[in-house]
This record gives C-alpha cells, sequence and structure tokens, in this order.
C-alpha cells in the first residue's frame, strides 16, 4: 500500500515498512508467511533517514514527483527510472491527444445537442402557435356552425311552440265564439218563444236585444 500522507501510528517507523498477521493475545505466532502487508509512506522519503542510494527510494521519488530535479538526476544514472519516465511521456502526449480528440468530440455533441434542442424548441412553440390559431379557427368555425344549428334547431322549436300556442288560442277564440253562438242561440230561443205568445214586439225587443227585422225572421 502507498499512502500519500503519514500514517497514524506509524510515525517512528521509516517510509517502508513490512507487516504480518499475528495472534492478538501473545502477540508472538505468526498466522501464515503467504500473507504480508508492504505500506510506504511517501512524505517520509525526504526524512533523513531515508538511504539516497536505495534503488526503492529513486523509484518513489519517480512515483512522487517524475518532473523534479531529483528525479532528472536519477534518470541520467537509473536505465530503469529513464524508460518509465520518457514511457510516461509517451503516455501523457497520447492522453494529450485523445483529450484533445475528447474535447472535440464533445464539442460536436454539444453543438448537435444546441441544434437538437433549439430544433425541438422550435417544433414546440410551432406547435403551440398552431394550437392556438387552431383554437381560434376552430371556435370562430364552432361558432358560426352552432349559431346555424341553434336557428335550425330554435326555428324548429319555434314552430312547435307557435302551433301550441296556436291551437291554444284557436281553443280560446272557437270557445269565444261557441260561448257567442250558444247564447245567440238561446236568445233567439226565447224571442222565438215570446213571440209566439203573442208577445209585443217592443217587449220581446227589450228583454232579448235583437233588433225588429232578428225578431220578423223567427
Amino acid at each position: 500500500m502507498i499512502s500519500g500522507f503519514e500514517l497514524k501510528g506509524l510515525k517512528e517507523l521509516g517510509y517502508y515498512t513490512k507487516w504480518k498477521l499475528i495472534e492478538v493475545e501473545n502477540r508472538k505466532q505468526i498466522l501464515t508467511d503467504h500473507i504480508e502487508i508492504d505500506i510506504i509512506e511517501l512524505p517520509k522519503i525526504h526524512n533523513g533517514n531515508a538511504e539516497k542510494e536505495d534503488a526503492l527510494l529513486e523509484w518513489l521519488y519517480f512515483l512522487e514527483n517524475p518532473d523534479s530535479e531529483g528525479v532528472k538526476r536519477i534518470v541520467e544514472k537509473n536505465d530503469g527510472v529513464k524508460k518509465a519516465k520518457e514511457k510516461l511521456e509517451e503516455i501523457s502526449n497520447d492522453e494529450i491527444m485523445q483529450r484533445l480528440a475528447d474535447w472535440k468530440e464533445a464539442a460536436e455533441r454539444d453543438e448537435m445537442s444546441v441544434r437538437s434542442m433549439a430544433m425541438r424548441r422550435g417544433l414546440e412553440e410551432g406547435r403551440e402557435k398552431g394550437l392556438e390559431e387552431g383554437r381560434k379557427e376552430g371556435r370562430k368555425e364552432g361558432r358560426k356552425e352552432g349559431r346555424k344549428k341553434g336557428l335550425e334547431e330554435g326555428r324548429k322549436e319555434g314552430i312547435e311552440e307557435g302551433k301550441k300556442e296556436g291551437r291554444k288560442e284557436g281553443r280560446e277564440e272557437g270557445r269565444e265564439e261557441g260561448i257567442k253562438e250558444g247564447k245567440k242561440k238561446a236568445i233567439y230561443e226565447i224571442a222565438r218563444k215570446m213571440k209566439n205568445k203573442d208577445a209585443d214586439i217592443e217587449y220581446i225587443m227589450e228583454m232579448t236585444g235583437l233588433t225588429k227585422e232578428e225578431i220578423e225572421k223567427l
């Protein structure tokens, strides 16, 4: 395990320590030699206790900062570190080119996304505008059609109501005419009977309201 900070409880130990699994109670018996934990604390490699010519230490300097002045001196005498630094630079250059390509692709995707969003927004706005215009035209046509149907239905209803009112008025008028006719016939009958009894014409006129000519025709 490589740590970028000093671990708690290991302050007095060196930058590189090895650990085994032991029994907790007596702390003497090791469980197995096949399990070992190696811990490297990078901040400690700069302590005066670190061996300057240690090969592991040179690699740790490289791991900590490949571009440091110390690593530049190390690559002059350590071919392994030199090759690793060259390989890292190749990878870094490839990574830069890859990132540039990724950025370009992302920018193209973003541009397409913006266009697509603008198109969708335009389509949505056009749809909303079309719907509103359609509603207005629909209401206008609906009012026109509704007025036409309403007039037709109103005309039919008016005719039916007119027929009902006409029949009612006709019945009323007929009733009144019938009553008048019945009264008139009754008066004529009374006048005829009075005339047959040789009643005076003037008296009959006074009692029935008929004219002399009407009484004489009886």
